[in-house]
């Protein structure tokens, strides 16, 4: 018998299934292990043949069992013809790559329980979105909810209605360190339905987690970050994405999915229900929901408005800063006030390292990647230069290889500084750092306990701590510098820069927690868009920004095709980018194709990289565009930000 199957490998690039052979009948979605060329590995079974007149190689099963619901087969082709790539590297994304390893779990069903807990009363904002969401009509709704708001406790009725009738559940997370956090909450009241399942698990952890959900025939709630879209969950009957607002949504190699999207077609693909949840939505997708009048439900922090006092610092004025360099008087101030009541205090700055510019006070020349062009980083703790875009590491510099003066300064500092010097002013209190450097046991998924329990005084990191975090004892939060990513050369700074702030100051002030102190240090203390975020002003910001996005031709109003190429001399990439360009130009009247650039970094790794925008009003003929690139071009359709 004669079978087309989907290798599983990034490596295939060809659109068209393989064929094999096997002496016995197979299921359609069965995953099996097959050859290719001199290689083996894994593939999905997608249909038979009958009349076969070449040579074929034959295929082993891995298990009966293991088969695939059919609608992420189907979920897999769309996402192969939405972000036009190469089909094997979507049908990569359903099956687990230790799956020919002996599992340690039997394959028990999860049993349910007749009788679950209940939680307090639910707010009037709560009860308002149950009774949309319950609506048969209701496929997909918004929760446009404040920090505080309860979005989680929402969350679990939800789960609790759609599992009462036989159903499943898919909770995304954007981070990891949200995952715990998240489960907990979950296990209360689901108990053993509740299977959670990220990357920072052992391979086989995780691989028998994958096979936990494969073989539950019971509801389930399977909780992780975007790769739990692809689990193999049947009788999907509601998808949660928490947090949308955030970056880590948007998959960084092909194919290049934006979870919230594909989460829609999984919806449509189960006659589910969606629900996206965020304090800060995205423009796109809030403006999304409003042009189509899908349901928006506003709900206020629970308890009436947060209890904070803002103050911003200007950075500019020295005398802000009669102690420290970095901390001004009124941060201090605040800080040490916050341990006298025994409470704890986050200190927020969206960069790790220690110092992320090394120049030479008598000639100015600034200590570069050789492989990258871009600025090193210095880590005191493991005394090395560290290139944050390829890892490229070097010994500290005691002279300027330019003018040979010794007058190297260390400026801009990162996190690991801020930690020296917070240990130092305050060294009775217990200071915790937690950035993308921490190892696994030192992370903040894993110390979460322990801030949650109060036993760290001073929390310090980038911005894996203001997404979602319960932190009951909070109630001072600074902010070193909250101009950093108004720099970033992209239409989105603005946006970024507004929900990171937004989400920072939402982290003191909530219901339960005394009232909160929040100081803004800043080079713009009279922003617009520092005033928006110090009044909590989130539509306000969103309809300023849809404004100027209209008149500029910026999504949601345009849709976008971020072209990239890499090559090993810059006049490589810039030739075969304008060659491109020209072909494009002639070849594509409907769509706008903007001149080729350098893209923002150029150099990473000894590779030059240049890229092109096109957009328009029609994605198809995006998706067209894409299709038919050369194959060393890159293809990101609808990408969230031109970095």
């Amino acid at each position: 018998m004669y079978y087309l199957v989907m290798p599983t490998s990034d490596t295939y690039k060809k659109r068209e299934p393989l064929t094999y052979h096997h002496e016995e009948n197979i299921s359609i979605g069965s995953i099996v292990s097959i050859s290719i060329g001199s290689k083996s590995g894994t593939g999905v079974v997608i249909g038979t043949v009958k009349n076969v007149t070449f040579k074929t190689k034959s295929l082993a099963r891995i298990t009966d069992a293991m088969r695939l619901p059919k609608e992420l087969i189907e979920l897999a082709w769309w996402v192969s013809d939405y972000y036009a790539a190469a089909p094997a590297s979507c049908f990569n994304l359903l099956v687990n790559s230790n799956l020919q390893q002996r599992s340690r779990l039997p394959n028990a069903l999860l049993a349910s329980r007749d009788t679950l807990p209940r939680s307090p009363d639910l707010s009037t904002d709560q009860i308002r979105a149950l009774k949309i969401f319950t609506k048969p009509e209701t496929t997909s709704m918004l929760i446009h909810g404040d920090t505080a708001s309860g979005k989680t406790r929402l969350y679990i009725e939800m789960c609790r209605d759609i599992l009462s009738q036989g159903k499943s559940v898919i909770v995304l997370t954007p981070e990891i360190s949200l995952v715990p956090q998240l489960v907990e909450r979950c296990v209360e009241h689901f108990h053993e339905q509740v299977i959670y399942i990220h990357s920072q698990m052992t391979p086989a952890t995780r691989r028998d987690k994958w096979l936990q959900v494969m073989h539950s025939e019971s509801p389930i709630i399977v909780i992780g970050p975007r790769s739990a879209l692809f689990a193999p969950v049947k009788n999907v009957g509601l998808l949660v994405v928490d947090e949308i607002h955030e970056n880590a949504y948007k998959q960084e190699k092909t194919p290049y999915y934006y979870a919230p999207r594909v989460a829609a077609k999984l919806r449509m693909l189960h006659d589910a229900k969606l629900v996206l949840g965020s304090a800060t939505p995205p423009i796109s997708e809030y403006y999304g929901y409003e042009s189509k009048n899908l349901p928006i439900l506003s709900m206020s922090a629970i308890g009436g408005k947060p209890k904070r006092i803002t103050t911003v610092v200007d950075i500019s004025k020295k005398d802000n800063f009669s102690s420290s360099k970095v901390f001004s008087d009124e941060l201090l101030l605040a800080l040490r006030t916050t341990l006298e009541q025994n409470k704890q205090s986050l200190i927020y700055l969206n960069r790790r390292g220690t110092s992320r510019l090394i120049v030479c006070d008598s000639c100015g020349w600034k200590d570069t990647c050789p492989r990258c062009d871009s600025l090193l980083h210095f880590h005191a703790d493991q005394h090395h230069i560290r290139c944050h875009m390829c890892e490229y590491i070097k010994h500290p510099v005691s002279s300027c290889p330019e003018c040979k003066s010794s007058e190297i300064s260390y400026k801009s500092p990162g996190t690991k500084s801020l930690e020296v010097e917070l240990n130092k002013l305050f060294p009775h209190a217990v200071v915790a750092r937690f950035d993308s450097d921490n190892k696994v046991d030192a992370s903040f998924a894993t110390q979460y306990e322990k801030v949650k329990n109060g036993e760290i005084d001073i929390i310090l990191g980038t911005q894996m701590l203001i997404k979602g975090h319960d932190i009951p004892n909070l109630t001072t939060v600074g902010v070193i510098n909250t101009d950093s990513s108004l720099a970033i050369p992209d239409y989105t700074a603005d946006e970024r820069t507004f929900q990171e702030l937004y989400q920072v100051v939402g982290r003191v002030g909530r219901q339960g927690q005394a009232a909160g102190r929040v100081v803004l240090q800043t080079f713009q203390p009279g922003s617009i868009l520092i005033n928006k975020v110090i009044n909590q002003d989130w539509l306000g910001f969103y309809k300023q920004q849809l404004a100027i996005r209209k008149t500029f031709g910026l999504p949601p109003f345009r849709h976008q095709l971020k072209i990239e190429c890499s090559r090993k001399t810059q006049s490589g990439s810039m030739k075969a980018m304008k060659n491109l360009y020209e072909k494009l130009r002639e070849t594509n009247t409907q769509t706008r194709i903007h001149q080729p650039s350098p893209s923002p970094v150029e150099k990473i790794g000894n590779t030059y990289r240049w890229q092109m925008i096109c957009d328009s009003t029609n994605r198809s003929n995006l998706v067209d565009i894409a299709l038919h690139l050369p194959a060393n071009f890159i293809a990101d359709l609808d990408p969230i930000n031109l970095m």
